[in-house]
């Protein structure tokens, strides 16, 4: 009996000390840092970028903060201030919290005039900042601030 304990405790001590010690076979970098990975450095945007999925950040908005993303959406105005929505159903049905604000001082004028007419699609890179407080008490999913690049791809 003991020494199949020893050869139990043997076994055990292996397997958990196997990825310890071995390759854990995830890749040093990943698109979207998946598994505590660090994203791609891209030198145009002046260092790392993760590519956000809107899923993700509505699931898991605190992975994302203080990083600079990537991330695609459908850009309008609400009360004067550009927001991010998954889809136009998502602005739709007023679910302000899956809103995500974008710095203001950085749309391009073309694209404010576009937004002010309706809602566009748009892909952004700048800093998710998760924590961010909305003073007018219409609580969104966050802000992107520092915006580095932003687009339509139409």
């Amino acid at each position: 009996m003991n020494s199949y304990k020893k050869y139990y405790l043997m076994v055990v001590v292996y397997f958990l000390s196997a990825d310890l010690f071995g390759d854990s076979g995830l890749p040093p970098q990943t698109p979207d840092g998946r598994f505590g990975t660090s994203c791609y450095s891209i030198s145009s945007f002046g260092g790392e970028v993760c590519e956000a999925p809107f899923a993700r950040l509505l699931a898991t908005p605190e992975r994302y903060d203080e990083k600079v993303i990537r991330v695609t959406g459908f850009m309008i105005n609400v009360y004067g201030s550009p927001v991010l929505y998954v889809n136009k159903s998502s602005f739709e049905s007023g679910a302000d919290i899956e809103g995500i604000i974008l710095e203001s001082g950085k749309i391009p004028k073309k694209m404010q005039k576009k937004i002010n007419s309706g809602i566009w699609p748009v892909y952004v890179v700048g800093r998710f900042n998760a924590k961010y407080d909305n003073d007018d008490k219409i609580y969104r999913l966050g802000r992107i601030e520092g915006i580095v690049s932003i687009d339509t791809w139409h």
